[in-house]
């Protein structure tokens, strides 16, 4: 009687960890910078990456070759209007010669990926 308890037991912690694992949900998709930008103060280079955005930290990762890269706090909102890039940038227009900051990135599903404090 009591094994079969302890089995039971076992079960139902198995089921509480794997199903409070499958709550959490990473957003990925490639995108490719045709220029550099700045992501959170830190410049990432001209070339093609994978965007990953975890909905339970809200942090938007930039990763190449398994490697963060740099890393933000956004938030994420459904669009209904399909934007012409997938990603948007701002510039200073008081020095040109500075990168331009990542401001939101397009996900999959019609979700936006808004950075928190972007440019500020």
């Amino acid at each position: 009687m009591k094994s079969i308890t302890n089995r039971i037991f076992l079960f139902l912690l198995i089921g509480i960890v794997t199903t409070a694992v499958g709550l959490g949900k990473t957003t990925r998709k490639g995108v490719t910078f045709n220029q550099p930008v700045t992501v959170n103060g830190t410049l990432v280079e001209a070339g093609t990456y994978e965007v990953a955005f975890d909905d339970q930290t809200n942090q938007l990762t930039i990763i190449k070759d398994r490697k963060v890269i740099a890393s933000a706090d956004a938030h994420v909102a459904k669009v209904v209007e399909r934007a012409h890039s997938s990603y948007e940038t701002r510039s200073d227009p008081n020095d040109e010669s500075k990168p331009a900051v990542l401001v939101s990135i397009s996900l999959k599903h019609g979700n936006l990926a808004t950075i928190v404090n972007a440019g500020d």
